[in-house]
């Protein structure tokens, strides 16, 4: 089912409901995963001519029809200038801001200044978190995603990870990147999984699901030929990378120097936070090439609906009215099970 999702905004003292000419997201994210992998730069003034930029603008870049509240009249955006205006307002915004975390920290440990190598692959590294960032925000705001908590789950742990990183609490901080990679490929097995979902969400003591072996969910994946062999392995690999910092490996300790294995007081370490931005970016990259298979998924199922389904709960049942805006009518949808509700054009195209 094809239909124009109206959000509502409030500009000033006027109110305007907004909805996407074309909402279908994965064209768009398989034009922008063509940026992939992103590039290092050595200054943030250079984003501009970064791929992150190119990425964003080929994510965002999207017609807008844009109702005014007031009187119903109905005006178009222009998508290249929503799309520059959203990065300079909000990924340069989240990218300095996570920046000045590190540096500041940095500053607190005796004045600490980062060599130009590590520099690089730190903006490299934010970049990849500004990217898997503003993936998700347009998923959610278009309820690309079988289950919210994972995904939200999943953007928490990347947080929580840089958070800690910028502490110097290394071992901790890669330990999360394994939650993010189990909470991201969940969120794709989930999805034709279902009954396994309902076990695991309703039923106490049903697990997660294994990541690998036999009938781990990467497996499953594969033979379901969601992922591909390349993809599994390193997927495997990772995890099982990841899997020593999470059982605590001698040499994974944050007192432990892991090339002499004698015991080095807590603070920045240069060749550990080396290895978590790897591992970080690693992580982000394969992230958003499977939550891009999901979602190309899960819109191909919305547009073989027949009927309406709730974005949240997936339920298709609803109380609808209608409202108006000057001449111009938009439906009102009120999930019977959640109360979430959605607004669409009058008539829909199916």
């Amino acid at each position: 089912m094809k239909m124009s999702l109206y959000s509502k905004v409030t500009m000033g003292e006027q109110e305007f409901l907004i909805a996407e000419i074309d909402s279908t997201r994965y064209p768009k994210l398989n034009k922008a995963l063509k940026y992939i992998p992103l590039d290092e730069f050595n200054d943030f003034s250079e984003l501009k001519d970064t791929k992150l930029y190119d990425f964003y603008l080929e994510l965002n870049k999207t017609e807008m029809k844009i109702l005014n509240v007031a009187d119903g009249s109905i005006g178009n955006s222009d998508p290249d200038q929503v799309a520059e205006t959203m990065f300079y307002n909000n990924l340069m915004k989240f990218i300095l801001s996570w920046n000045q975390k590190f540096y500041e920290s940095l500053d607190q440990s005796h004045n600490l200044v980062l060599s130009e190598t590590t520099k690089k692959k730190l903006n490299l590294c934010l970049a990849y978190f500004a990217a898997f960032d503003s993936y998700l925000s347009w998923i959610l705001e278009e309820s690309r995603f079988y289950s919210i908590p994972l995904i939200l789950d999943a953007i928490s742990e990347i947080e929580a990870s840089f958070v800690l990183s910028s502490s110097f609490y290394y071992k901790q901080a890669a330990h999360l990147f394994r939650n993010f990679l189990e909470l991201v490929v969940a969120q794709y097995y989930f999805s034709t999984n279902t009954k396994n979902f309902d076990d695991w969400r309703t039923l106490p003591h049903v697990n997660m699901p294994r990541f690998r072996g036999k009938d781990g969910m990467i497996t499953n994946l594969r033979k379901n030929g969601k992922i591909n062999n390349t993809e599994e392995e390193k997927l495997a690999q990772l995890f099982g990378t990841l899997s020593a910092y999470t059982h605590s490996k001698y040499e994974k300790l944050v007192h432990i120097d892991s090339k002499t294995k004698k015991s080095i007081p807590f603070g920045y370490n240069s060749r550990y936070f080396e290895e978590w931005m790897n591992l970080g970016i690693e992580c982000m990259e394969i992230g958003l090439k499977i939550l891009a298979k999901h979602t190309e998924d899960w819109e191909k199922q919305l547009e073989d609906e027949e009927d309406l389904l709730c974005p949240k709960c997936h339920e298709k049942a609803f109380e609808t009215i209608l409202e108006k805006y000057g001449k111009t009518e938009i439906m009102l949808h009120t999930c019977k099970n959640c109360n979430q509700q959605i607004r669409t054009d009058v008539l829909i195209e199916k």
